[in-house]
């Protein structure tokens, strides 16, 4: 169900919002940390599932959506249909599942994360914003101390918690993303904000993904002469 939007000031939170918004925080905390293959669920998906069935019973299956959401999320919507619909053309076809009925949940779930995003966006807005910038950098924090502690500098292409080095180049670019982009929305101190970019690039580098080097030199150019001009 889709209701109009009404902001809550932080005077208005009470317990469960601020549990939705902890699940919702680990979910980036813990994303870069994989215990399974890749392309299985982890343990940060375990995390923003909660978040969801919190949100959804507090709110009574009611999410506030505007007019100005609805187009991505029909044009979102469309792709997924467009998903399944080749993929059951495909298990008709070839009569197997293998990894069709898997990677159709997959966009299905995925979809469904950026309805409750932009949800909670519509619910929470800079309070939103302000606990997701304080947990990528904690995330990226964990991450290149673990770096540290694991000997990193050694000249190899490392991988963290993750399953390869080009997650980690991919995981690392996307929080320096994040950074730059709320460092335009929020009062941040200057400090942290360095810390963590610091962080994302050497992590990065470390990763010698060709791909997030040069996708993250195009990031810094864009932050550096774009933004600031």
């Amino acid at each position: 169900m889709l209701s109009e939007t009404s902001y809550l000031s932080r005077n208005e939170f009470n317990m469960i919002d601020k549990l939705i918004l902890f699940f919702y925080s680990l979910y980036f905390i813990l994303n870069p940390i994989y215990l399974w293959s890749s392309g299985l669920p982890q343990i940060s998906d375990l995390s923003i599932i909660f978040s969801i069935i919190i949100y959804a019973f507090y709110k009574k299956f009611t999410f506030k959506i505007t007019e100005e959401n609805k187009p991505i999320l029909l044009v979102g919507l469309l792709f997924v249909v467009w998903i399944i619909f080749v993929n059951l053309i495909w298990i008709f076809r070839l009569q197997t599942i293998d990894n069709f009925l898997f990677s159709t949940f997959f966009y299905i779930y995925n979809y469904f994360l950026l309805f409750f995003v932009i949800a909670l966006v519509n619910q929470y807005k800079n309070i939103l914003f302000k606990v997701t910038y304080i947990s990528v950098i904690i995330s990226v924090i964990i991450q290149f101390l673990i770096y540290i502690i694991s000997g990193g500098g050694d000249g190899s292409r490392q991988v963290g918690f993750l399953n390869n080095p080009n997650q980690l180049g991919y995981y690392s670019l996307l929080i320096l993303a994040f950074l730059i982009f709320f460092s335009s929305k929020l009062d941040i101190k200057f400090y942290w904000f360095i810390l963590a970019t610091v962080s994302s690039i050497i992590l990065i580098l470390a990763s010698l993904s060709k791909a997030a080097t040069i996708a993250m030199l195009g990031l810094l150019i864009f932050y550096l002469f774009v933004t600031k001009t």
